[in-house]
């Protein structure tokens, strides 16, 4: 019979993710998410933070029902990730959290990254930043 914690166990392998990486991920301890994997909790709080990082419907992880994943496609394996550099923690809880927003939201958090982008590229190609950045290293010589 498929449990919360079997749910959250082939989530978590699917990722490719040890559980004290999820756990660290979440905020939780490892031996919470071991109980909870082990049939010892049969529900947590965290349950929307572990189905975010993981990239699947809250819903299908607390209670089976529903899809599987909450927008499209399931995240990719590390290993197929673009020019071969898989996504960091960080990066695939952000990236499950962008993918459980309305679009509205994930538009609007588009605008911002795009603008951050820009302001960084200008930063980066202005010369004065570079004559800084190679006084700080000549001085830390």
């Amino acid at each position: 019979m498929e449990t919360f914690g079997s749910r959250v166990r082939e989530a978590r392998k699917k990722m490719k993710m040890s559980q004290v990486a999820l756990a660290s991920a979440v905020g939780m301890s490892q031996g919470n998410l071991s109980d909870i994997e082990n049939g010892h909790v049969p529900t947590s709080t965290y349950t929307p933070s572990i189905a975010a990082v993981l990239g699947v419907n809250a819903l299908w992880l607390a209670e089976g029902r529903g899809p599987k994943h909450p927008n499209g496609p399931a995240l990719p394996e590390p290993s197929n990730v673009s020019a071969g550099v898989a996504l960091s923690n960080d990066e695939r809880a952000l990236l499950s959290a962008y993918r459980l927003l309305p679009s509205v939201d994930q538009a609007e958090l588009r605008r911002i990254a795009d603008e951050k982008a820009q302001r960084t590229r200008d930063l980066l190609s202005d010369p004065r930043v570079h004559e800084l950045l190679r006084e700080i290293e000549q001085r830390k010589k």
